[in-house]
């Protein structure tokens, strides 16, 4: 598991992200925002799970 800590604001000045960007990002970035998970059976989807990481104080 890839572990680095959360973003802070003096670390998210001077990007831009345009709202066509954020899905393919999110997803499938390097370092992603969501994640998603499938379940099959008998080669059909019967389940889904889409994720995100959230730590509050």
């Amino acid at each position: 598991m890839k572990q680095s800590p959360a973003p802070t604001p003096a670390s998210t000045r001077g990007r831009t992200v345009k709202e066509r960007d954020v899905p393919r990002t999110a997803l499938f970035g390097e370092e992603p925002a969501l994640f998603g998970h499938v379940a099959e059976v008998g080669g059909d989807v019967v389940a889904f799970a889409l994720w995100f990481r959230n730590f509050s104080t």
